[in-house]
């Protein structure tokens, strides 16, 4: 039982200042110094400098939120974590994994890929050079903080939009590289009602009370690491990204685009599954690793590959910090298909087995609550659709 209460917390800090925090503490060798110096070991590899975490105190140095019951999400059995930070995805095999499939790269091709932040930097020109003379594939990122983030401007007619993630692709020319087709990521973090910070806190008072023992104390306290966390406001976050998701899948239908790509950690994926109708994903027989939203009859859809959901989640079981991100799933889709099963296949499950009849009744129940004597002027019998009189 942990010390301090008999109540677990639901949820917890899974990963503070990319070190393993929650259920198991797993922590690399400069780690304390890290967690002292805030150091942000994703935008240090980036830049090839130290970097701090650039989140307010509340929040900083959190890097996942791991959820004690993942049933409740979607997996049988054990944690699941919730990304919290997006500058967690910046890892070698997530973004290699990306390239891949937008830019049609080999899987054994070994990619140079660098932060826009350094292209000014005579040491990663001079890589840049000699990966593009041995035939590598060569792209630069661009994100805040990383050289800043490429936003498409409104017009009278469309808002304006940033994209997390913008890769080009950089091709061998006769004399310095030359420029080639760019990619949209866009990177889903979950949002948590409240706030971390009496996690945080505590994490910060047991680092400077146990200096030698940090990692030995919060093990035996779990619960520091999951004071006062709250759930997390699946609903919201999912409203708050369709709409932007589903327009930048449409620009990477440009010419000089090669696509988009959408990384979902495995538990929003998980939770979007009502929004989307629960669909059955189909695997590809030509690519076992592929996966496909089916497609809806008589719609017409784009033929070419330009649409992609990498699945991902932390490989808890590394025993190394940070840990390594895994492709759980790529799925191969577009927008006519994610329309069909977020406003057809979705809403009718929702309305579908008496669901209407329910809600209706429901509602009257509520109104006769406040004026008793009122009666239903509507009956209704099943969920097909009402039909009037012309």
């Amino acid at each position: 039982m942990p010390r301090g209460g008999s109540r677990q917390p639901n949820h917890y800090v899974g990963e503070w200042f990319g070190q393993r925090i929650f259920p198991e503490v797993q922590l690399g060798d400069a780690s304390p110094d890290a967690m002292r110096t805030h150091r942000c070991p994703f935008l240090t590899a980036a830049v090839g400098e130290a970097e701090e975490c650039i989140k307010a105190t509340p929040s900083q140095g959190v890097c996942t939120i791991t959820s004690r019951d993942a049933r409740r999400y979607g997996v049988d059995n054990g944690s699941i974590d919730w990304l919290v930070c997006p500058y967690r995805t910046l890892d070698g095999g997530l973004l290699n994994e990306v390239v891949r499939h937008l830019f049609d790269v080999a899987v054994d091709a070994h990619a140079l890929i660098v932060a826009a932040v350094t292209l000014d930097e005579p040491a990663t020109r001079l890589r840049i050079r000699a990966a593009l003379a041995a035939g590598a594939p060569v792209f630069v990122y661009f994100r805040a903080r990383l050289g800043g983030e490429i936003s498409l401007s409104p017009t009278d007619r469309s808002p304006e939009f940033s994209f997390d993630i913008t890769m080009v692709e950089l091709l061998l020319g006769s004399n310095d590289p030359e420029i080639g087709r760019y990619a949209i990521v866009e990177v889903q973090t979950m949002e948590f009602h409240g706030s971390y910070g009496q996690a945080t806190a505590a994490l910060r008072n047991a680092l400077d009370l146990h200096q030698s023992s940090f990692a030995d104390q919060v093990g035996e306290n779990p619960e520091w690491a999951g004071r006062a966390i709250q759930g997390p406001s699946i609903a919201d976050t999912f409203k708050r990204t369709f709409y932007q998701m589903i327009f930048k899948f449409q620009l990477g239908l440009h010419a000089s685009c090669a696509g988009t790509v959408l990384a979902l950690p495995r538990a929003v994926w998980n939770s979007w599954q009502p929004h989307l109708g629960g669909p059955e994903l189909q695997i590809d027989p030509r690519d076992p690793a592929l996966r496909s939203l089916p497609r809806p009859e008589g719609v017409g859809l784009t033929e070419e590959a330009t649409a992609w959901i990498l699945v991902f989640d932390t490989d808890q079981t590394a025993g190394v910090s940070p840990n390594p991100l895994v492709i759980d799933m790529v799925i191969k889709t577009d927008t006519p298909t994610l329309l069909h099963y977020a406003f057809d296949v979705a809403p009718e499950a929702a309305l579908g087995g008496g669901a209407t009849a329910r809600l209706y009744a429901d509602i009257c129940s509520k109104v006769l609550g406040w004026w008793p004597e009122l009666h239903h002027a509507v009956a209704v019998h099943d969920d097909s659709p009402a039909q009037h009189d012309s």
